[in-house]
């Protein structure tokens, strides 16, 4: 069982990848780009320019990770829910976002964005502290 204090912070995490994918795709929009600019200068160091295919890839990958937070999110509230289905699915989500971490920061090092690695350090590690707090991750699925 997840107590109420994990419960509400892997809600958070979920949250926290759509409201970065919300951010991500605000890239796609003229006028709206302002904070993706931010993150993108804070990330490399240079402010890029948006050209049409950054606009559209880095909107794109807004949208993809918006919709994997909201996957994630109704997931995660399912398996909240329901603590047997929960025991099934705390390990496929965690492979999940192991799969996402490795090939992210390798891009993100090998493109010069090497500081996207801490945000994803963030996020990784904000998921397993509660699923190892709890012995979630010990469970036999």
């Amino acid at each position: 069982m997840i107590s109420s204090f994990w419960s509400r912070w892997l809600i958070g995490v979920t949250l926290g990848v759509i409201g970065f994918g919300a951010l991500l795709m605000g890239a796609a929009f003229p006028g709206l780009d302002g904070p993706t600019l931010a993150l993108l200068t804070l990330l490399n160091g240079q402010t890029p320019q948006l050209n049409d295919t950054l606009r559209f890839s880095t909107g794109l990958m807004g949208a993809v990770t918006f919709g994997w937070g909201v996957t994630l999110f109704v997931v995660v509230r399912a398996a909240l829910a329901n603590p047997e289905l929960g025991a099934r699915l705390w390990r496929p989500l965690t492979l999940g976002l192991v799969a996402w971490f490795i090939p992210d920061c390798i891009i993100s090092v090998s493109t010069g964005f090497a500081l996207n690695v801490v945000t994803n350090l963030v996020v990784l590690t904000a998921w397993v502290i509660p699923l190892q707090a709890c012995g979630l991750l010990r469970r036999q699925a």
